[in-house]
């Protein structure tokens, strides 16, 4: 699997100020759920750049209020317990992820990391601002091997 090919099956849902979308409906343009790490604060960046690529040995993730139900192994993803991205299949028991509903934020322990095979499109987008993080399935998402 190649760098390019990181990103989350297209019914994923990402959070925006509307309530939650499809991956696959989200286009360049439109407003999304980040969170700012310098002010501790949700925020709304926009997305800049949408991809959709092949990838196989897909990951579900499962935590309190979060759910992830394909996204490929190097997908990064906030483990609050270490302070850091980690890609989607190194995560452990002891990861606590960074989740929101759209109306605030919290830690919630992951509760499943399970790689569930297959092939699929995957999705992936890229947004401005500094942090060029944002929420998928409700989890904190940043996608490292895509930024310029």
């Amino acid at each position: 699997m190649s760098a390019a090919a990181l990103g989350f099956v297209a019914s994923t849902p990402v959070s925006t100020p509307g309530g939650a979308r499809p991956i696959a409906e989200v286009s360049v343009g439109d407003a999304v759920h980040a969170w700012s790490e310098s002010s501790g604060a949700l925020v709304v960046v926009s997305v800049v750049e949408t991809r959709v690529c092949r990838a196989n040995g897909l990951y579900r993730l499962l935590g309190d209020g979060a759910e992830v139900a394909g996204c490929t192994a190097g997908t990064y993803v906030w483990d609050a317990s270490e302070d850091m991205f980690r890609g989607a299949g190194s995560l452990s028991s002891l990861t606590e992820l960074l989740v929101t509903d759209g109306r605030g934020v919290r830690r919630v322990a992951l509760d499943d990391a399970l790689e569930v095979g297959g092939e699929a499109d995957v999705h992936h987008l890229r947004v401005d601002g500094d942090e060029g993080c944002w929420f998928a399935g409700g989890v904190l998402v940043r996608h490292f091997g895509d930024r310029r």
